[in-house]
């Protein structure tokens, strides 16, 4: 913006200094007129940085104050992350949420709380890799909750440049080490924090991988031991894993019970955007989408149950 402001004061030099009458050209009025327009955009965005800054939020927007950035598509866009629950018996949404959140990996564990609702004393959950988060399955495991999420793919785990990656490393929970691929140790060191995340790092002694037949495929060009980080929250990720490995048809499952609800929004009902603006307004349109998704569903397992009965009664 500033730049074409620059531009046009350049322009409007240019035709003060030319001998011709300046003031009878049009092109002047026309530069005016975007200078006016540029100035006027260049007042309301100063405007708005000030009104941010005064909120403390790292986003503002003018249609809507209350949505925020969202990756859609490979595109960012304004907009709201909705959440739902359903029931893996009926297909009904249990629960539902309108969030400001540009992803699902604070939200695991509000909605696992959120449907207990059900009154079920032992609560499962099945939800897909934008889900992960050790941090919130953690969360679930102290709230007594069972929940298997896809893992993402982590290119730190497979290992870069075909050195072995955190996937070679076996975590040893009784000695509280990690044990690399040559079956040597790394020790527990100190927490570090990341990301506002903690981990506590292992590594191993600079004469242990100096003088390893495998340091080649372990050590970067510029390392001189081996380090690895272990999440606090690692065990509960752990666990996960293994829950993935016993029922690996479950990712399947979540798919076709979850995301009926979604497509019958989206491309039976055309409801691919709200209709209303702020968080209170959309979160009460999407709850009468998903009152209105369950009175439909409940009367299709109603109908089916009926001609369930006539037909046994035709039987007989």
């Amino acid at each position: 913006m500033q730049a074409r402001i620059e531009e046009y004061y350049r322009q409007l030099d240019e035709f003060d200094a030319d001998e011709t009458e300046a003031e009878e050209l049009s092109e002047v009025s026309e530069l005016k007129a975007k200078m006016e327009y540029w100035l006027e955009r260049q007042k309301e965005k100063k405007e708005l940085q000030a009104k941010l800054e005064a909120s403390g939020d790292s986003q503002i927007s003018e249609v809507d104050p209350d949505a925020r950035l969202l990756k859609k598509n490979g595109e960012t866009t304004p907009g709201y992350n909705v959440q739902i629950v359903v029931d893996d018996k009926h297909r009904l949404i249990v629960t539902e949420q309108v969030t400001q959140d540009g992803n699902d990996k604070q939200q695991l564990q509000p909605m696992m709380t959120a449907a207990e609702t059900l009154g079920n004393d032992a609560l499962k959950g099945l939800a897909d890799s934008g889900y992960h988060s050790a941090e919130q399955l953690d969360a679930c495991e102290q709230k007594g909750f069972e929940v298997t999420v896809a893992e993402p793919q982590h290119a730190s785990r497979k290992g870069r440049g075909g050195r072995f990656g955190r996937d070679a490393f076996n975590y040893d929970a009784d000695a509280d080490v990690y044990v690399c691929p040559a079956d040597e140790t790394l020790k527990r060191g100190g927490t570090i924090r990341n990301k506002n995340k903690q981990y506590v790092t292992y590594r191993a002694s600079t004469a242990q991988c100096q003088a390893c037949r495998l340091s080649e495929r372990c050590l970067s060009p510029k390392a001189r031991s081996r380090t690895t980080h272990r999440s606090i929250h690692e065990a509960s990720v752990e666990r996960n894993r293994q829950r993935l490995k016993d029922h690996p048809a479950q990712a399947r499952e979540r798919g076709s019970i979850v995301e009926h609800p979604f497509g019958t929004f989206k491309h039976n009902w055309q409801m691919r955007h709200f209709m209303m603006r702020t968080l209170p307004k959309c979160q009460g349109e999407f709850s009468l989408m998903a009152l209105s998704y369950n009175f439909k569903r409940h009367s299709i397992l109603w109908d089916s149950k009926l001609w369930c009965r006539i037909a046994h009664k035709i039987r007989k």
